[in-house]
């Protein structure tokens, strides 16, 4: 059985499905700076020290030049570093609000297209021998391996099928398209785009 698995949602999508995550962004951005302008102000102090003890006891400049510089470059800037990636991503991130009445649209017609993939009938697709009709559902031949007699089953009212044979196939028409064609489910999506 296929199971279904949600659509990759881009960034344009998220802003338009999740509007709230603009504040949390917004407020991600203003503490992370906070806290990166707090480190590089740590560091401007912590140097100073370090070069007003060698002044005072007289150090050679490799006193300075491993305290200052090597314990910064080891301990504080990996921070700073992660601090700037985070506020980089949010930065990018937000920028996708700025036109969200695209986004929105974007992401209603994809929506819009797995619905109409979904309801397509799923006894219209089936193209291979003529099924008979048995209530509320049909019977015939598997598509997807060689059998003799009928073990797929058709369900017209839930417009799902499974297979009772050797393969043992189910889902609903996405789900059929993708398996008859082997393609992605993406790729089933864009026809209806």
């Amino acid at each position: 059985m296929t199971t279904y698995t949600p659509p990759y949602l881009g960034t344009k999508e998220l802003a338009a499905t999740f509007p709230e995550a603009k504040e949390i962004l917004e407020r991600t951005i203003k503490e992370r700076t906070q806290e990166r302008d707090d480190f590089l102000k740590e560091i401007i102090q912590y140097r100073k020290k370090v070069r007003s003890i060698q002044k005072e006891n007289n150090f050679e400049e490799f006193f300075y030049t491993f305290w200052a510089e090597l314990y910064v470059e080891y301990f504080y800037l990996p921070e700073v570093v992660g601090l700037d990636k985070i506020i980089k991503l949010s930065k990018y991130q937000l920028s996708f609000f700025r036109d969200n009445k695209k986004a929105v649209k974007t992401y209603e017609n994809r929506e819009r297209a797995v619905i109409q993939a979904k309801e397509q009938p799923i006894e219209y697709l089936y193209q291979f021998q003529k099924p008979r009709m048995m209530g509320n559902r049909m019977m015939a031949i598997c598509p997807f391996h060689n059998e003799h007699s009928p073990s797929f089953v058709l369900y017209i009212d839930q417009n799902k099928f499974h297979c009772f044979g050797a393969c043992g196939a189910s889902g609903d028409a996405i789900d059929f398209v993708m398996k008859l064609e082997h393609i992605t489910f993406d790729e089933v999506i864009r026809r209806y785009l």
